[in-house]
């Protein structure tokens, strides 16, 4: 091939990238209208291993939630913990009478991992609505109120937006805001009806969708559950998934501490892959190439690159400012083209050095993906 024809490719990549941007800008969406006269049933489902470090903060903002306390309740599994997690939810379910403590035994659960808690958790529950998130993680006061708002009548699922805290660090801001774009663009996505992403730490689902897929029991073992439960409604029920960009519904938790532990939360992300949708391959096939692009160019031409890189920036920029308009979250243009840096390299290195390394782990357990 021709330097002239290989230049017509990756300013195609770029074009492509950028189309795929402009649309996924325009189907962020905020949350509907407060609908005060429904206040249905909730239960909040927590499941805890070895989590003494951010355990209290979370049962702590949980204890704060603005909702009828005869209609809400907070189940805590307490996953088999080493640590002090069942003395702090024993101290918090002695002033919070709507919380339980599910202490399991080591091998109690019948599926691994942390879905084995969670259907654990969900059938002692009652809850019309059951809300996820982790014990890392702290909500807002005003959180199931706002995220009841988005079940409109045929939605099942509605997500909301879990941030991190940006911290001092350049790699604690740059994880912030990777969460921030990848969910930015999983909520435009859900509004295409094309959901292709989640995080079930900002998570509400009726049971009876629920039910009708046949909950966490027929699923199979995965270390991003969440991505497998939501997946499984949308294609096996006539239930539609909802991610809202809202600042009452935002959950915040913390970024990895190191890179060796970013590594490992991305690459047991990446074994959802292989359940994505004809749309999630779209969306990172055309990044992929994009950035590939982008390195290939810079051989051949750094104007080019430098043009393409700027093109590119210009539409992540349009999609985070979308979202952080409908958030109320500030964002600064300056950290966004850092970001770009981060968000190429990590894009390309990844895939590859998966190739090498199968080994996926989470709370000290391990597998190896396919």
């Amino acid at each position: 091939m021709t330097n002239a024809g290989l230049l017509t490719l990756l300013l195609l990549s770029v074009c492509c990238y950028t189309l795929l941007g402009l649309l996924l800008s325009r189907n962020i969406q905020a949350m509907p209208a407060a609908c005060d006269a429904w206040a249905p049933t909730v239960s909040v489902i927590i499941a805890a291993r070895n989590e003494e470090a951010s355990l209290r903060s979370c049962l702590g903002s949980l204890a704060q939630l603005d909702y009828p306390e005869d209609k809400l309740e907070i189940i805590v599994v307490n996953d088999a913990s080493t640590d002090k997690s069942a003395q702090i939810i024993d101290s918090f379910q002695n002033v919070c009478s709507n919380m339980q403590h599910i202490q399991l035994a080591p091998d109690e659960k019948e599926k691994a991992g942390k879905a084995g808690a969670l259907l654990i958790g969900i059938e002692k529950s009652v809850g019309e609505i059951i809300f996820f998130t982790d014990a890392d993680c702290q909500v807002s006061r005003d959180w199931i109120r706002d995220m009841l708002n988005g079940f409109g009548q045929d939605v099942g699922v509605v997500g909301g937006f879990t941030l991190l805290t940006r911290g001092d660090t350049v790699l604690a801001r740059m994880q912030a805001l990777d969460w921030h774009f990848l969910l930015s663009i999983a909520s435009a996505a859900s509004h295409l009806n094309k959901p292709i992403s989640w995080v079930g730490n900002n998570l509400a689902v009726r049971r009876s969708a629920y039910v009708e897929m046949g909950g966490y029991r027929r699923l199979g073992d995965s270390f991003v559950e969440d991505f497998a439960l939501i997946n499984a409604i949308e294609k096996q029920t006539r239930w539609q998934c909802r991610f809202y960009a809202s600042p009452k519904s935002i959950v915040r938790t913390f970024p990895a501490r190191t890179i060796a532990e970013l590594y490992a939360q991305r690459k047991r992300w990446s074994t959802g892959i292989a359940g994505a949708r004809p749309f999630g391959w779209w969306v990172m096939t055309t990044a992929f190439v994009s950035h590939l692009s982008l390195v290939i160019s810079l051989a051949l031409s750094p104007t080019l690159a430098i043009i393409m890189l700027l093109v590119k920036s210009s539409v992540d920029i349009l999609i985070l400012r979308r979202s952080s308009k409908l958030l109320d979250e500030s964002l600064r243009s300056s950290h966004v083209i850092a970001f770009e840096i981060y968000y190429i390299l990590s894009s390309l290195l990844l895939p590859i050095a998966m190739i090498f390394d199968h080994r996926v782990a989470w709370k000290g357990a391990e597998c190896k993906h396919a």
